[in-house]
Protein backbone atom coordinates (compact mmCIF):
# COMPACT_ATOMS: atom_id res chain seq x y z
CA UNK A 1 0.00 0.00 0.00
CA UNK A 2 2.74 2.44 0.59
CA UNK A 3 4.29 1.58 -2.01
CA UNK A 4 1.19 2.35 -4.59
CA UNK A 5 1.05 5.96 -2.53
CA UNK A 6 4.77 7.04 -3.35
CA UNK A 7 3.65 5.54 -6.88
CA UNK A 8 0.90 7.65 -6.97
CA UNK A 9 2.44 11.14 -5.57
CA UNK A 10 5.28 10.57 -7.98
CA UNK A 11 3.83 12.80 -10.81
CA UNK A 12 2.40 15.80 -8.40
CA UNK A 13 5.98 15.88 -7.12
CA UNK A 14 7.72 15.93 -10.09
CA UNK A 15 4.61 18.75 -11.60
CA UNK A 16 5.60 20.75 -8.69
CA UNK A 17 9.30 20.50 -8.52
CA UNK A 18 8.85 21.57 -12.12
CA UNK A 19 7.01 24.37 -11.56
CA UNK A 20 9.20 25.43 -8.95
CA UNK A 21 12.18 25.64 -11.70
CA UNK A 22 10.28 27.64 -14.03
CA UNK A 23 8.73 30.03 -11.95
CA UNK A 24 12.78 31.02 -10.42
CA UNK A 25 13.21 34.60 -10.61
CA UNK A 26 16.53 35.73 -12.23
CA UNK A 27 18.97 36.73 -10.04
CA UNK A 28 18.98 39.70 -8.71
CA UNK A 29 22.29 42.28 -9.08
CA UNK A 30 24.69 41.52 -5.84
CA UNK A 31 25.98 44.06 -3.95
CA UNK A 32 29.31 43.25 -5.81
CA UNK A 33 27.29 44.55 -9.19
CA UNK A 34 25.92 47.61 -7.53
CA UNK A 35 29.32 48.17 -6.35
CA UNK A 36 30.63 47.95 -9.92
CA UNK A 37 28.02 49.84 -12.08
CA UNK A 38 30.26 52.41 -13.81
CA UNK A 39 28.77 55.91 -11.99
CA UNK A 40 27.98 58.07 -14.99
CA UNK A 41 27.74 61.70 -14.41
CA UNK A 42 24.63 62.72 -15.21
CA UNK A 43 25.53 64.78 -18.71
CA UNK A 44 27.06 61.24 -19.90
CA UNK A 45 26.42 60.23 -23.52
CA UNK A 46 26.16 56.57 -24.88
CA UNK A 47 28.03 56.70 -28.31
CA UNK A 48 28.33 53.69 -30.67
CA UNK A 49 30.29 53.92 -33.51
CA UNK A 50 30.68 50.75 -36.17
CA UNK A 51 33.05 51.17 -39.23
CA UNK A 52 31.63 49.63 -42.13
CA UNK A 53 33.32 47.65 -45.28
CA UNK A 54 32.49 46.84 -48.56
CA UNK A 55 33.99 46.45 -51.77
CA UNK A 56 34.79 49.46 -53.83
CA UNK A 57 32.21 50.63 -55.84
CA UNK A 58 29.24 48.86 -53.27
CA UNK A 59 25.58 50.26 -54.68
CA UNK A 60 24.63 50.74 -51.11
CA UNK A 61 27.49 52.71 -49.77
CA UNK A 62 27.10 55.06 -52.61
CA UNK A 63 23.59 55.20 -53.86
CA UNK A 64 20.85 53.52 -52.13
CA UNK A 65 22.04 54.77 -48.19
CA UNK A 66 22.20 57.92 -49.15
CA UNK A 67 18.07 57.84 -50.88
CA UNK A 68 17.22 57.22 -47.08
CA UNK A 69 19.40 59.90 -45.78
CA UNK A 70 19.07 63.57 -45.03
CA UNK A 71 22.48 65.19 -45.90
CA UNK A 72 21.18 68.68 -44.90
CA UNK A 73 21.79 67.71 -41.57
CA UNK A 74 24.66 70.34 -41.88
CA UNK A 75 24.10 73.27 -43.41
CA UNK A 76 24.94 74.15 -47.13
CA UNK A 77 28.23 75.99 -47.02
CA UNK A 78 29.70 73.28 -44.68
CA UNK A 79 28.21 70.57 -47.04
CA UNK A 80 29.90 72.15 -49.90
CA UNK A 81 33.75 72.64 -47.75
CA UNK A 82 32.84 68.74 -46.75
CA UNK A 83 32.44 66.95 -50.36
CA UNK A 84 35.20 69.27 -51.72
CA UNK A 85 37.35 67.51 -49.26
CA UNK A 86 36.04 64.10 -50.38
CA UNK A 87 33.22 63.45 -47.52
CA UNK A 88 29.65 62.40 -47.29
CA UNK A 89 27.51 63.27 -44.26
CA UNK A 90 23.91 62.62 -43.74
CA UNK A 91 21.16 61.43 -41.03
CA UNK A 92 19.50 58.09 -41.39
CA UNK A 93 15.57 59.12 -42.43
CA UNK A 94 13.32 56.91 -40.27
CA UNK A 95 13.47 53.01 -39.04
CA UNK A 96 17.19 51.62 -39.92
CA UNK A 97 16.62 49.99 -42.98
CA UNK A 98 16.83 45.79 -42.71
CA UNK A 99 20.17 46.42 -45.38
CA UNK A 100 21.71 48.98 -43.14
CA UNK A 101 21.01 46.24 -39.92
CA UNK A 102 22.31 43.94 -41.76
CA UNK A 103 25.31 45.27 -41.99
CA UNK A 104 25.63 46.35 -38.55
CA UNK A 105 25.15 43.28 -36.75
CA UNK A 106 27.43 41.49 -39.45
CA UNK A 107 30.56 40.22 -38.12
CA UNK A 108 32.33 40.16 -41.66
CA UNK A 109 31.48 43.48 -42.76
CA UNK A 110 31.18 45.65 -39.35
CA UNK A 111 35.07 46.01 -38.58
CA UNK A 112 35.20 47.67 -35.38
CA UNK A 113 32.01 47.97 -33.13
CA UNK A 114 32.89 50.31 -29.84
CA UNK A 115 30.60 51.53 -27.37
CA UNK A 116 31.57 55.65 -25.45
CA UNK A 117 30.63 56.15 -22.46
CA UNK A 118 31.32 59.99 -22.88
CA UNK A 119 31.07 63.21 -20.56
CA UNK A 120 29.88 65.78 -22.33
CA UNK A 121 32.58 68.28 -23.44
CA UNK A 122 34.98 65.66 -23.75
CA UNK A 123 36.57 63.84 -27.01
CA UNK A 124 36.46 60.75 -28.15
CA UNK A 125 38.98 59.52 -30.60
CA UNK A 126 37.44 56.70 -33.17
CA UNK A 127 40.08 55.15 -35.95
CA UNK A 128 38.85 54.95 -39.42
CA UNK A 129 42.05 53.47 -40.79
CA UNK A 130 45.08 50.86 -39.82
CA UNK A 131 48.58 52.56 -39.83
CA UNK A 132 49.99 53.65 -43.17
CA UNK A 133 53.29 53.07 -43.51
CA UNK A 134 53.33 56.55 -46.03
CA UNK A 135 50.36 58.40 -47.61
CA UNK A 136 49.83 61.75 -49.38
CA UNK A 137 46.61 63.62 -49.37
CA UNK A 138 45.15 67.21 -50.04
CA UNK A 139 42.97 69.30 -48.06
CA UNK A 140 41.32 72.16 -49.57
CA UNK A 141 40.39 74.86 -47.65
CA UNK A 142 38.68 77.85 -49.68
CA UNK A 143 40.10 78.28 -52.67
CA UNK A 144 43.80 76.48 -51.21
CA UNK A 145 44.97 72.87 -51.65
CA UNK A 146 47.53 72.04 -49.10
CA UNK A 147 49.38 68.55 -50.18
CA UNK A 148 50.48 66.90 -46.99
CA UNK A 149 52.91 63.94 -46.98
CA UNK A 150 52.25 61.90 -43.90
CA UNK A 151 54.78 58.76 -42.38
CA UNK A 152 53.03 56.13 -40.27
CA UNK A 153 49.58 57.74 -41.48
CA UNK A 154 46.32 56.97 -39.58
CA UNK A 155 43.07 58.35 -40.10
CA UNK A 156 40.47 59.16 -36.97
CA UNK A 157 38.22 61.35 -36.47
CA UNK A 158 37.50 63.39 -32.97
CA UNK A 159 34.16 63.34 -31.25
CA UNK A 160 32.79 65.80 -29.07
CA UNK A 161 28.52 65.31 -27.67
CA UNK A 162 26.68 67.86 -25.55
CA UNK A 163 23.60 67.50 -24.30
CA UNK A 164 20.50 69.51 -25.32
CA UNK A 165 17.05 70.40 -23.49
CA UNK A 166 14.93 68.97 -25.66
CA UNK A 167 16.32 65.43 -25.06
CA UNK A 168 18.83 65.01 -28.23
CA UNK A 169 22.80 64.74 -28.13
CA UNK A 170 24.51 67.52 -30.38
CA UNK A 171 27.53 66.39 -31.89
CA UNK A 172 30.59 68.21 -33.58
CA UNK A 173 33.11 66.24 -35.38
CA UNK A 174 36.21 66.53 -36.10
CA UNK A 175 39.05 65.17 -38.99
CA UNK A 176 42.13 64.02 -37.45
CA UNK A 177 45.14 62.36 -39.06
CA UNK A 178 47.94 60.70 -36.38
CA UNK A 179 51.63 61.34 -37.76
CA UNK A 180 54.63 59.29 -36.72
CA UNK A 181 56.29 62.74 -36.48
CA UNK A 182 59.19 62.65 -33.37
CA UNK A 183 57.92 65.53 -31.28
CA UNK A 184 58.56 66.32 -27.71
CA UNK A 185 56.56 64.52 -24.74
CA UNK A 186 56.23 68.27 -23.84
CA UNK A 187 54.03 71.08 -25.08
CA UNK A 188 53.06 74.70 -23.78
CA UNK A 189 49.95 75.27 -22.86
CA UNK A 190 48.86 79.41 -23.97
CA UNK A 191 45.87 79.31 -21.48
CA UNK A 192 47.87 78.46 -18.36
CA UNK A 193 51.88 79.85 -19.30
CA UNK A 194 52.79 76.54 -18.69
CA UNK A 195 54.18 73.26 -20.09
CA UNK A 196 51.95 69.93 -20.01
CA UNK A 197 52.39 66.18 -21.36
CA UNK A 198 51.28 65.61 -24.74
CA UNK A 199 49.33 62.12 -24.03
CA UNK A 200 49.29 59.82 -27.56
CA UNK A 201 50.23 59.96 -31.27
CA UNK A 202 50.99 63.47 -32.37
CA UNK A 203 48.34 64.42 -35.01
CA UNK A 204 47.31 66.79 -37.84
CA UNK A 205 43.42 67.77 -36.47
CA UNK A 206 41.35 70.03 -38.76
CA UNK A 207 39.30 72.46 -36.99
CA UNK A 208 38.00 73.94 -40.33
CA UNK A 209 36.78 70.85 -41.41
CA UNK A 210 34.24 70.56 -37.97
CA UNK A 211 31.11 70.28 -38.42
CA UNK A 212 27.94 69.43 -35.82
CA UNK A 213 25.35 66.90 -36.11
CA UNK A 214 21.82 66.99 -33.75
CA UNK A 215 20.61 63.44 -32.85
CA UNK A 216 17.48 62.10 -30.97
CA UNK A 217 18.11 58.79 -29.18
CA UNK A 218 19.06 55.67 -31.28
CA UNK A 219 19.17 57.78 -34.62
CA UNK A 220 21.77 57.04 -36.78
CA UNK A 221 24.74 59.49 -38.22
CA UNK A 222 26.73 58.08 -41.18
CA UNK A 223 30.08 58.94 -42.79
CA UNK A 224 31.62 57.75 -46.20
CA UNK A 225 33.53 59.02 -48.77
CA UNK A 226 32.95 60.59 -52.30
CA UNK A 227 34.49 58.58 -55.25
CA UNK A 228 34.40 61.47 -57.31
CA UNK A 229 37.38 63.53 -55.30
CA UNK A 230 40.05 60.76 -55.39
CA UNK A 231 43.13 61.90 -53.24
CA UNK A 232 41.93 64.05 -50.75
CA UNK A 233 41.60 63.57 -46.92
CA UNK A 234 38.07 61.92 -46.87
CA UNK A 235 38.70 59.58 -49.87
CA UNK A 236 41.97 58.54 -48.00
CA UNK A 237 40.40 58.18 -44.75
CA UNK A 238 37.49 55.76 -46.00
CA UNK A 239 39.28 54.03 -49.37
CA UNK A 240 41.75 51.29 -50.11
CA UNK A 241 42.08 51.48 -53.51
CA UNK A 242 45.56 49.37 -53.86
CA UNK A 243 45.07 46.55 -52.07
CA UNK A 244 44.31 43.25 -53.63
CA UNK A 245 40.64 43.52 -53.09
CA UNK A 246 39.46 47.45 -53.11
CA UNK A 247 37.28 47.89 -50.38
CA UNK A 248 36.10 51.08 -49.19
CA UNK A 249 34.39 52.07 -45.32
CA UNK A 250 31.51 53.57 -43.63
CA UNK A 251 31.43 55.08 -40.21
CA UNK A 252 27.50 54.86 -38.74
CA UNK A 253 27.70 56.82 -35.24
CA UNK A 254 24.60 56.27 -32.96
CA UNK A 255 23.91 57.98 -29.54
CA UNK A 256 21.79 57.52 -26.49
CA UNK A 257 21.37 59.48 -23.07
CA UNK A 258 20.67 57.47 -19.75
CA UNK A 259 18.91 59.41 -17.23
CA UNK A 260 18.51 56.79 -14.79
CA UNK A 261 20.56 54.90 -12.79
CA UNK A 262 18.72 51.48 -13.74
CA UNK A 263 19.59 52.42 -17.59
CA UNK A 264 23.01 52.56 -17.44
CA UNK A 265 25.51 49.91 -18.53
CA UNK A 266 27.14 47.90 -16.60
CA UNK A 267 30.98 47.39 -17.01
CA UNK A 268 29.93 43.90 -17.84
CA UNK A 269 27.75 45.66 -20.97
CA UNK A 270 30.90 48.12 -21.72
CA UNK A 271 33.25 44.90 -21.69
CA UNK A 272 31.12 43.03 -24.15
CA UNK A 273 30.81 46.17 -26.15
CA UNK A 274 34.43 45.91 -26.68
CA UNK A 275 34.65 42.73 -27.57
CA UNK A 276 37.08 42.07 -24.45
CA UNK A 277 36.61 39.54 -21.67
CA UNK A 278 35.60 41.02 -18.71
CA UNK A 279 37.27 41.14 -15.12
CA UNK A 280 36.74 38.25 -12.86
CA UNK A 281 35.22 39.92 -10.33
CA UNK A 282 32.41 41.05 -13.00
CA UNK A 283 31.88 37.80 -14.22
CA UNK A 284 31.35 36.64 -11.07
CA UNK A 285 28.09 38.73 -11.47
CA UNK A 286 26.59 37.72 -14.42
CA UNK A 287 23.80 35.78 -14.82
CA UNK A 288 24.30 31.96 -15.57
CA UNK A 289 22.44 30.70 -18.30
CA UNK A 290 19.77 28.54 -17.95
CA UNK A 291 17.36 26.15 -19.96
CA UNK A 292 14.06 26.39 -20.03
CA UNK A 293 11.09 24.74 -21.63
CA UNK A 294 9.08 26.44 -24.14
Amino acid sequence: MRTRCELALLPLLCLALAGCVAAVPDRPHTALASRLRPQLAADSVIIDFCLLERPLGDPYFNHDLWTHTDELIVDLEKKAVLEDNGLRVGQVVGMTSAQLQTLLSSERWCLDPTRCVLPAGKTATYHLSSVLAHCDYDVILGEKRHELQVDRARFCVDVVAALTDDGKTKLTLTPKVETGEQVLPFQPSPERSEWEIAIGRPAKSYPNLSWHATLAPNEYLVVGARLDKPGVLGYQAFVQDTAARPVQRLLAIRTSRSPHAADQPTLEDVARAANCPPPLAVQATMSAVRASRP
